[in-house]
């Protein structure tokens, strides 16, 4: 079976700052259309990805870990979800192919556990 390395498509090569994570977040918010609630989830999806894989966010594999986790919260909320196909010409170093394998991998780490509490949502939402 096929697997993912998230850090197979290198980006830059420095650690993100909380700056550049914020603007890639606030960026991908706009060109997805994505609102706040979704931003929110897509927070808590990534921050439980982090508890469970024990990874910090580093080099090259933070864009695919955040791209995941919006694509997943929008899923858990059944918004309307950007294509793959989209989502690759907007994010052209990824195929949609590769957005398949992230959500995947990024489910197998948090054992599928998707679902997000009234109580966390509103701890994250200010």
């Amino acid at each position: 079976s096929q697997t993912l390395k998230f850090d197979e498509k290198v980006g830059l090569l420095e650690v993100p700052s909380f700056q550049r994570v914020e603007g890639f977040l606030s960026q991908t918010a706009e060109l997805l259309e994505v609102d706040q609630e979704i931003m929110v989830y897509s927070f808590v999806l990534l921050k439980r990805f982090l508890e469970y894989s024990q990874w910090t966010l580093r080099a090259g594999m933070w864009r695919p870990l955040i791209l995941t986790a919006i694509l997943l919260a929008l899923k858990i909320e059944d918004k309307v979800l950007p294509t793959r196909q989209s989502l690759a010409h907007v994010y052209n170093i990824y195929t949609p192919r590769e957005f398949d394998l992230m959500e995947s991998a990024f489910l197998r780490v948090v054992d599928y556990r998707v679902v997000i509490t009234r109580e966390e949502f509103c701890h994250h939402l200010h």
